[in-house]
């Protein structure tokens, strides 16, 4: 075999969650689609369990390691092991955590993180909303320091971002209500200190009653009553996967691009409807964002 067909050894780090079974799933999916026939760049996948990273990874000399989870990433950060990884399927919070105390190489270390770039979250609001002049966003302790590139991506999108600051158990709903007079939509980000079980569902009453059509990060958000979500789902970690173990294989880097990740849009066409606002569809706005490379 040349170099190039050499098979690649990846070893999976995984906790017991069936999402990351849809993760992994997804991702051999992808690498089999990719790979040809035969085979001209196979990659050998070993699936293991989180509880057993420390011990395998000292027995086993995979050629990277890809965790799954934000258990996983911590566990396999702690190690401090010389193997290349990708940590995976974990918010920004969690990778600014595993730089500050672990991740030192940023030469063998990479991340596919859940959080959406800022300039595609505003498109998205400008393509549920066209007439918006405003966008609000409550920001807590886990989404503070994201300010700054909204502000420049709601400007690039012609919109004022309205913000208000959220301290670990201060009242949301007092803060929701300032800034509900003040907008024409609403960007939701995740942090449990704004969006958790106890405050999802007033917040999504409020802006209902108030005619504010709420942008939420997942797919229980907008069957619970948000307007439209862009998230990355499990299959779209596992492509992003697949996509950086073939860049890794062809360069040895693990550089991945957040803007060029896969991602999922879905519409609450009730919700939109009831809002009065223009009818769209979740592939018609994704094929418009993906055109305006957001």
């Amino acid at each position: 075999m040349t170099s190039a067909e050499t098979t690649l050894n990846v070893a999976l780090i995984v906790g017991d969650n069936a999402r990351h079974a849809e993760v992994v799933e997804a991702l051999r999916e992808h690498l089999a689609d990719s790979c040809g026939q035969p085979c001209r760049h196979p990659v050998q996948l070993a699936t293991v369990d989180v509880a057993n990273a420390d011990r395998y990874l000292s027995d086993s000399e995979p050629d990277l390691v890809v965790t799954i989870g934000t258990v996983a990433a911590r566990q396999v950060a702690e190690l401090r092991s010389a193997i290349p990884t990708l940590f995976s399927f974990i918010p920004r919070t969690v990778w600014r955590e595993l730089k500050d105390c672990c991740v030192v190489d940023a030469t063998t270390r990479g991340r596919v993180l859940l959080d959406q770039p800022a300039v595609r979250l505003l498109q998205l609001v400008r393509e549920i909303r066209p007439d918006a002049q405003s966008v609000g966003v409550l920001l807590g302790p886990a989404t503070a320091a994201r300010q700054v590139a909204l502000a420049d991506a709601a400007s690039n999108a012609s919109l004022e971002l309205k913000t208000e600051h959220i301290e670990a158990g201060e009242d949301v709903g007092s803060k929701l209500r300032l800034l509900a007079t003040r907008v024409d939509a609403l960007l939701a980000l995740p942090d449990l200190d704004v969006y958790n079980r106890n405050t999802v569902y007033p917040i999504l009453l409020t802006t209902y009653s108030a005619r504010i059509p709420v942008i939420g990060f997942s797919s229980p958000m907008v069957k619970a009553g948000a307007t439209a979500g862009l998230f990355m789902s499990p299959r779209d970690v596992g492509e992003a996967i697949a996509l950086a173990i073939q860049t890794y294989r062809s360069d040895r880097t693990l550089v991945v691009d957040d803007t060029a990740t896969p991602y999922s849009i879905e519409i609450n066409a009730d919700v939109l409807r009831s809002l009065r606002l223009p009818p769209v569809r979740a592939s018609e706005v994704q094929k418009n964002l993906k055109e305006s490379k957001q």
